[in-house]
Order: structure tokens, then C-alpha cells, then sequence
């Protein structure tokens, strides 16, 4: 009878006792599934505006545009006309969303990571808000049309609706959820941090946000199958957040301004203006259904390559204990970690 080695002895000992205790996280790629999934949402916008206008004339390329002057009286040629204004959106949609995820469940079974989230909240819907711009400038007068504008009074501009071109959730940084054993699968209970983006169409110019926070609760349920996992979750709720002023400021953005004395004209004037830090507010009721395939993990205890799982896999293994980079070699079941459940995965290859 051969004699085992008393290296290869320990070592495959040492292995048997980690694979008994340890088990390796399981990943997933989630797609959510459009059919089946929706969101619910009513959405107000403030956003503060300061700024200029002034007519759209030109004595070359515009010389029937308009003209604005300041005050009551006097005055020639085409002034700016301070202002101050709030763009205010609104709108209620329900749509059909389409995003993928990551989600890796802990070998303790207690806890899931989920990572790289991204949502096409509009999927392929379309949604509007209606526009509303509320002015208060200096008085001021036009000419082409002839018209004057009594300063301090608000007036709401109406603007329409404007089509949301995108709506983007995406996530942060990776969220934690827990994990608690259910009748059928597995519930789940967390928050996925996010940032929103819109794109929208504001007077024929294409307007995009800055990245607002959103805070999305998940409560769900998770069923591993035999091709790969099934997950579902609900959120609910309401929200009330700042929205940063936005970097790039608006120039020269056409603006026809009914008149005020006398009515009845159209003024074509000209906006500059920068925004302040705005508001939003309203309610969002999603019900999201997701289909999952194991994740393809292409690292091999043969980390070197050399046809082999010797002691130089495991030192190479060790010198990068802990967090490591997607991909990384020595990741063996590819979860962003190298601990305990790679040490065993390589020492059950170890060669004999």
C-alpha cells in the first residue's frame, strides 16, 4: 500500500475540514423581467432660477425679432432684464422598467451583497411631466411686439409637456441585505442606495441632471432553481430630497413670453440663467420581478498555470488575502473576496 505523504496528509485533511465548513458565496446575474414589473410613481420638481432675459433680435439674422428695454419710459436698444424664476415639473406615470444586478449570497446564508444595479426606469414607455415656469422680473417694456411687463408680479409661464428622454437609477456603492429562511426560498430586507438620473427636452434643448440620491427600500423574496434563481421584491414609499444646483448654466435658451399690456402678442426673448439648489418630491410603488443565471467564474486553483495546484498557488493565493479586484486569479469563486472559502476550493485541488 503507498504511503501518503505527511505534507499531502495534513494538507488534505485541512481540506476536507474547511469544505465541511465552509461553503462558497453564490453569484448571480439578475435581469429584470419587463413583463412582469412596474413602477408607480408621481414626481414634483422645484428647481430656483436667476438670471437675464433680453429680446431675440439681431439687426443681421433677426431684425423683425423683439426688443426689451427697461422701466417704464426711455431707453434704446436691446437691455437684459433681470429675473427670477421657478421651473416647476409635475407628472404622474406608470411604466415598465427594464435593469440587471449582481447579488451574491454569503456561504453563511444569513446575508447577500448586491452590486452594480442599474434601472431603465422608463423602459420602453414613454413619460411626460407638465411644465411650468413662474417669473418675476424688473419692469420692463418690448418692442416687436409692443408690449409692457409690470415687475414684481409673478406670472406663470406655461410651458406644456415635456417628455422625460431617460430616467436612470443607478447604483452607488454595493448594499447588504439580509437574508432570513421563508416558507418558499429565502425573504430578503435592505436598501439599495442609488443615484437618479433624468434627461429631458426643455424648450428643444436637451437637459441632464446631476445624479440625485435615492434611497430604494427592498423587500422580497429569493428561490434558488435548477437553471439558476428567482427573486422579487416590493418597494413603497415616499420622498422629500434636495436636488443640487446643476454645474452648467443655461445660454441664451429661447422663451416666447405672452404679453401683459396689451395682451394678446407673443414676446420672443432670449433666457440666461443659473439654477439653485431645487426640491423633489413624490411617491414611488414598484413591483420588481427578476430572473438569475449563476455567474460564469473563470478563475482555477492552478492560479500560476503551470498544471499544477502546489505550494505556489498558495502562496500566491495568500499574498492577496482579502478584498481584491473583479477578476483578480486568485479569486476562485469570484466574489471580491479571498478568504477561506478559495483556500478550501484550492486545497481541494492540491495535487496528491
Amino acid at each position: 500500500m503507498a504511503l501518503i505523504p505527511r505534507a499531502s496528509f495534513v494538507l488534505a485533511s485541512f481540506s476536507a475540514i474547511l469544505l465541511s465548513t465552509i461553503a462558497s458565496a453564490q453569484n448571480y446575474e439578475f435581469s429584470v423581467d419587463q413583463e412582469d414589473s412596474f413602477i408607480q410613481q408621481t414626481l414634483n420638481v422645484s428647481i430656483p432660477l436667476n438670471g437675464t432675459l433680453i429680446g431675440n433680435y439681431d439687426a443681421k439674422t433677426t431684425p423683425d425679432g423683439t426688443s426689451t428695454l427697461p422701466g417704464f419710459f426711455g431707453g434704446s436698444g436691446n437691455n437684459p432684464i433681470d429675473f427670477s424664476a421657478t421651473l416647476v415639473l409635475s407628472g404622474s406615470n406608470s411604466v415598465s422598467p427594464v435593469g440587471s444586478f449582481g447579488f451574491t449570497l454569503d456561504p453563511s446564508g444569513t446575508s447577500a451583497s448586491v452590486e452594480d444595479f442599474v434601472l431603465n426606469v422608463l423602459g420602453d414607455d414613454a413619460a411626460t411631466v407638465t411644465a411650468t415656469l413662474n417669473l418675476v422680473y424688473s419692469t420692463f417694456r418690448t418692442v416687436s411686439p409692443s408690449g409692457l411687463f409690470i415687475g414684481g408680479i409673478e406670472l406663470p409661464i406655461p410651458l406644456g409637456e415635456i417628455e422625460l428622454q431617460s430616467w436612470t437609477l443607478q447604483q452607488a456603492a454595493p448594499s447588504t441585505v439580509l437574508v432570513q429562511d421563508a416558507s418558499k426560498g429565502s425573504s430578503l430586507l435592505g436598501v439599495l442606495a442609488l443615484e437618479s438620473n433624468f434627461t429631458f427636452i426643455f424648450s428643444g434643448e436637451e437637459i441632464v441632471t446631476d445624479p440625485i440620491p435615492f434611497l430604494l427600500p427592498l423587500d422580497g423574496s429569493f428561490l434558488q432553481t435548477d437553471s439558476g434563481a428567482e427573486m422579487a421584491f416590493l418597494s413603497e414609499l415616499e420622498f422629500d430630497q434636495v436636488i443640487p444646483a446643476a454645474e452648467a448654466a443655461i445660454d441664451d435658451l429661447p422663451l416666447p413670453v405672452p404679453t401683459i399690456l396689451p395682451p394678446g402678442g407673443t414676446a420672443n426673448l432670449l433666457m440666461s440663467a443659473s439654477s439653485a439648489e431645487g426640491t423633489t418630491f413624490g411617491t414611488w410603488n414598484s413591483s420588481l420581478v427578476a430572473t438569475g443565471v449563476p455567474s460564469v467564474c473563470s478563475a482555477e486553483p492552478d492560479i500560476d498555470g503551470n498544471g499544477v495546484v502546489d505550494g505556489a498557488d498558495l502562496a500566491s493565493l495568500l499574498a492577496l488575502w482579502g478584498a481584491v479586484a473583479d477578476g483578480s486569479p486568485v479569486d476562485l469563486n469570484c466574489d471580491g473576496q479571498v478568504n477561506g472559502a478559495d483556500l478550501a476550493q484550492l486545497l481541494a485541488s492540491w495535487a496528491n
